[in-house]
């Protein structure tokens, strides 16, 4: 086979076996098609954008509460650090009075006799003075030790404050953001509801005034045949007959066929086509005079 024939082959068994979905896809949008769509694609952009309001206020407030966890934590490290450094003071102003004491005084007996036996070279004096206060001082540096982690602590708690409140103000700024967008896109979809149903409303007059058209360009004055008899057995041929007009068509029918008002308010040439429409949908059953007309 040679390969331009072949090529051509291959299209025609392509567009043979092409889906009903791609070949319907492929049909050009009506304008209320396109804007259903265009109304539907930004209603889901709302949807979804709703979606993500909640998880940002859930995000916001988990980071808020964790704010507020470390603001707490962070009182809490600076009272205990303050606590801390005033027990330290303490201990050492007790440490220095007791060496004064100790010294000055004395303590045992057999300590106190080396004080005046002794030269005040010897180390004596200063045993005394480091057992005497060996426990305030090993109490002092305990306190240290916990001052220095207390700051630790307080500079890594002070970091994480200030990400958890970085973390806060983007997430109000991100939903305030989203918000924002938000109300634009229910402007934008508010606008196209509008549109989308003045559309329709044309559509149905344009439909209105085409079976109107088709109705006067099919007759020559009134409706003929088994229309005229319907006509005359309902009515006597009066167009402004109560109840429905020259057919007799109740006013929920009437809407239904997408008329206002009353049938025998409207122009003859206005029920003759809503006479031809209601039989197209319905039959004549709408009619119990039609079988008398000869209607099957």
């Amino acid at each position: 086979m040679p390969r331009t024939v072949r090529a051509v082959a291959v299209v025609v068994l392509a567009l043979t076996f092409l889906p009903a979905g791609a070949a319907l896809a492929a049909r050009p949008l009506t304008p209320i098609e396109a804007k259903e769509a265009e109304a539907k694609r930004v209603a889901d952009q709302l949807e979804a954008q709703a979606a993500r309001v909640v998880t940002l206020s859930r995000a916001l407030e988990q980071a808020r509460a964790w704010s507020q966890q470390t603001d707490a934590a962070v009182a809490d490290a600076e009272t205990a650090l303050r606590a801390t450094e005033a027990a330290v003071a303490a201990s050492r102003t007790r440490l220095e009075r007791h060496a004064v004491d100790a010294y000055m005084r004395g303590g045992a007996a057999v300590v106190f006799s080396q004080f005046w036996s002794s030269d005040s070279k010897t180390p004596a004096r200063h045993e005394y003075l480091k057992l005497a206060a060996g426990a305030d001082r090993s109490a002092i540096d305990q306190l240290k030790a916990a001052r220095e982690d207390l700051q630790a602590r307080r500079a890594h708690l002070s970091s994480v404050r200030e990400d958890a409140r970085s973390a806060t103000a983007k997430l109000r700024a991100d939903q305030a953001a989203l918000e924002t967008a938000i109300a634009a896109q229910r402007a934008v979809l508010g606008r196209l509801k509008g549109e989308l149903a003045k559309l329709i409303a044309d559509e149905q007059a344009r439909r209105r005034e085409e079976m109107i058209r088709r109705a006067r360009a099919a007759h020559d004055g009134h409706l003929g045949g088994t229309f005229a008899c319907i006509r005359q057995l309902e009515s006597s041929n009066n167009y402004r007959a109560p109840g429905g007009g020259a057919y007799q068509i109740i006013e929920p029918t009437w809407h239904g066929l997408g008329q206002d008002g009353r049938a025998e308010d409207a122009p003859p040439e206005t029920q003759d086509a809503m006479a031809v429409e209601l039989q197209r949908r319905s039959g004549w059953g709408p009619w119990t005079t039609a079988a008398a007309c000869g209607a099957v």
